[in-house]
């Protein structure tokens, strides 16, 4: 019940505290590689809030799934540049 399927990221970038429940995938997963600042991040996540439908999160749940999004692909860089 603490996670969902999409959601915000499981890792926090820029030390931000988001309103709703952690997933395996989100917007902000989906788009991590155009995100470079927290300015960048908090738009995505403002529209993904002001937008939600259950088909946005169908589309990104597809997104992941044919794009090859993994969440231990994220966790796996964390982990590396924490050594």
């Amino acid at each position: 019940g603490k996670i969902s399927i999409t959601g915000a990221p499981m890792i926090h970038k820029y030390g931000q505290q988001y309103q709703y429940k952690r997933g395996i995938t989100g917007i902000l997963q989906l788009n991590n590689d155009k995100i470079q600042s927290k300015a960048d991040s908090d738009n995505y996540e403002l529209y993904y809030l002001q937008n939600y439908t259950i088909w946005m999160d169908i589309d990104i749940l597809l997104k992941s799934v044919f794009n090859g999004y993994s969440v231990l692909d994220d966790l796996n860089k964390v982990s590396v540049n924490d050594d």
